[in-house]
């Protein structure tokens, strides 16, 4: 198998300065037991509600206070009790079963910190996979309520643990799981817009074919995925891409004795790992070398091992109340100072500690979080320090090419010109202190928020065939029907659905309404009056007119005042029907002499009036009378007399092709 060397990237790192983030502050795991890191020293948290159970997770608010616990089965919030709509959570429901310590995991919604989403996984390789439930927090003294419960995300068989770390950008955050009975790796992304179900996958490594009972974490930088298959005591670590979410070179893997547990240093670079029979040892992954460490004893039994929110790494002694702390672990070999506090736990623990979201353990002295606007490909950008920077410089270069942009604020966006990858170096300062930290971001071809194209109408009777692609190079797409084609050809009517992500795992949704008119609208008639185009059409409710064949006016009234000459035509609409264009009709110049009535040897008087309108003609003509608004109110053959209403009207006249209009006032 290929090991391959890399150089770890670490950035500078402020070490036990700054705590990790509060929402690690307090554990609840197994046999009733919890640790509460709120103060300066370590303490014992009381009311754990679970007793006989390998899995758990905890987390609290930003400030510290407890928000809930799990077992993966039941959710109990900071009262010890249980939430609302909080059981049968896991596998199988309503039945007491248990995982290995990293099958049950809260986050923490990236944009949203009153929404929870709690995963469990089935045992020992069972079908049902990965679940997860999503909790409502209401405000700081409710207890919060399940409110989304046992939403599949994943069909098993699959090893029991799930793993979380942030993605690059700082904002979203990957979740990983492995399947059993084989060598795939799953990933998803958990965003501002809720979990994606487009996942990513990598076949490496090993399969898992003996045992479901694996440990699998990511680092706290991101850069690492280490996992063991606990009946075959082969680790393996590789290099991960927390930018595309990609799983690439194994760089170190450990085939002696068989694996309890694992846990990394807080700036990345060591591995601890506990072997039976062997005691505990440090794997240096920047050199590839393994130290034993001396000062442990061999025959003490250890599970899994727990990074805390103090910068140390934990672990329950099996069988005893007492607890391991390596004390700093970001130092080589046997400084690493090994404590063992007797007696410390409430009751005597076995299998391990709480499974968290690894980044909450990163604690470097620079960084910076981004945003990706997917449309227009433009990036925010948020510098953070923990030395109180008083300068602030980016620098923003695309490979191989020269710099494009140079920034000296903390926060900034930038909108880049072109695709590829960048690299952005942020660089803060305090006086003769000057730390530097880089990341390279990959700008892939914005995505149109309109792939689908326009809604499109069909004549009643006629055949629906509409072919609807997505854009190029997406890394998947989802129709309504949950196929995941690069095209869909509608054969009805309806709307139609696609949510496209590229690369970035920027995520577009865009819908396009497939309809079929009703095919009874008849041509509209156009005429001149004066510097007035009018036109008739009974049903419809608007009207499109063009000039010169480019779109010009939609109307709700059938006129248009002229202010140009043109070829102008027009064209009825009704909701539901297909519209029909009347011919052209050329205005040569304005103001030209107009028909009238007296002309067509019509009389009608009288005009204003009071009510009533007697109407005389030679000839048989057709009367269409609208209102001021063109809304048609009247429509009739040769009338004598018509009666209205107070108000304004047009009498339309047809006799022998000539149209005549009058203004008819009502009193």
């Amino acid at each position: 198998m290929k090991i391959k060397t890399i150089i770890l990237i670490i950035t500078n790192f402020s070490l036990f300065q700054v705590k990790a983030q509060k929402e690690a502050w307090n554990w609840h795991f197994e046999r009733f037991n919890g640790l509460d890191f709120s103060g300066d020293t370590l303490k014992t948290l009381a009311g754990c509600q679970f007793g006989l159970s390998e899995s758990s997770s905890s987390i609290s608010d930003i400030n510290g206070n407890v928000l809930f616990y799990s077992n993966g089965i039941t959710l109990y919030n900071r009262f010890n009790r249980i939430v609302k709509n909080g059981t049968d959570l896991g596998f199988p429901a309503g039945i007491n079963y248990t995982t290995s310590q990293l099958g049950t995991l809260l986050l923490k919604h990236p944009d949203n910190d009153s929404l929870i989403y709690l995963f469990s996984t089935d045992f020992q390789g069972k079908s049902g996979g990965v679940i997860y439930s999503i909790i409502q927090i209401h405000g700081n003294n409710d207890s919060g309520v399940v409110i989304k419960k046992r939403i599949q995300l994943l069909k098993g068989p699959l090893n029991e643990p799930v793993a979380a770390v942030n993605h690059q950008n700082g904002n979203d955050i990957w979740i990983a799981c492995h399947r059993f009975g084989g060598e795939t790796f799953y990933r998803f992304l958990l965003t501002k817009d809720g979990l994606s179900r487009c996942q990513v996958t990598s076949n490496i490594g090993i399969g898992h074919y003996v045992s479901a009972q694996v440990v699998l974490k990511y680092s706290p930088n991101g850069q690492f995925l280490t996992q063991n298959e606990l009946s075959w005591g082969q680790t393996e670590t590789f290099q991960f891409n927390s930018e595309e979410g990609s799983i690439n070179d194994t760089i170190y893997i450990n085939y002696l004795n068989l694996i309890s547990g694992f846990e990394y240093s807080p700036n990345s670079r060591f591995l601890y790992i506990h072997e039976w029979d062997s005691g505990l040892a440090q794997i240096d992954l920047i050199n590839k070398e393994k130290r034993r460490l001396t000062n442990f004893n061999v025959n003490t039994n250890l599970f899994q091992l727990q990074l805390g929110p103090d910068g140390r790494i934990y672990g329950v002694i099996e069988g005893t109340r007492d607890l391991l702390i390596i004390d700093k672990p970001n130092l080589v070999g046997d400084a690493c100072n090994l404590i063992i506090k007797k007696n410390f736990l409430l009751n005597g623990g076995e299998w391990g500690l709480p499974n968290f979201n690894q980044s909450y353990f990163y604690t470097p002295s620079i960084d910076y979080k981004y945003e990706l606007n997917c449309i227009s490909n433009n990036i925010q950008f948020w510098g953070n320090d923990t030395f109180n920077a008083t300068t602030h410089l980016w620098q923003i270069k695309k490979q191989g090419k020269s710099a494009e942009g140079n920034y000296t604020t903390k926060n900034f966006s930038h909108t880049f010109s072109d695709t590829g990858k960048y690299e952005i170096r942020y660089i803060a300062s305090n006086g003769s202190r000057q730390d530097t930290v880089i990341k390279t971001i990959t700008l892939h071809p914005k995505i149109n928020k309109h792939f689908l194209g326009k809604d499109t109408a069909y004549a009643q009777g006629t055949t629906i065939s509409k072919l609807l692609k997505v854009p190029a190079d997406m890394h998947c797409q989802l129709w309504q029907d949950s196929s995941g084609l690069s095209t869909f050809t509608a054969v009805t009517a309806g709307v139609f659905i696609c949510k496209v992500t590229n690369q970035s795992f920027c995520e577009v949704t865009d819908t396009v309404v497939i309809s079929e008119c009703i095919n009874n609208l008849t041509t509209p008639s156009i005429y001149r009056s004066r510097d007035t185009l009018f036109t008739y059409q009974a049903l419809a409710d608007s009207f499109v007119w063009f000039k010169n064949n480019v779109q010009y006016r939609i109307t709700k009234e059938p006129f248009i005042k002229l202010t140009d000459t043109g070829n102008y035509r027009v064209e009825a609409a009704k909701k539901g029907h297909c519209n029909r264009s009347s011919a052209a009709n050329w205005v040569n110049r304005l103001g030209t002499h107009t028909i009238q009535l007296s002309e067509l040897n019509i009389k009608l008087y009288p005009n204003p009036s009071l009510g009533t309108i007697f109407i005389f003609a030679e000839k048989e003509f057709e009367l269409t009378i609208s209102d001021i608004t063109g809304r048609t109110i009247f429509s009739c053959t040769s009338p004598k007399q018509v009666t209205l209403q107070n108000g304004i009207y047009f009498f339309n006249f047809l006799v022998e092709g000539n149209r005549v209009t009058e203004k008819v006032v009502i009193y």
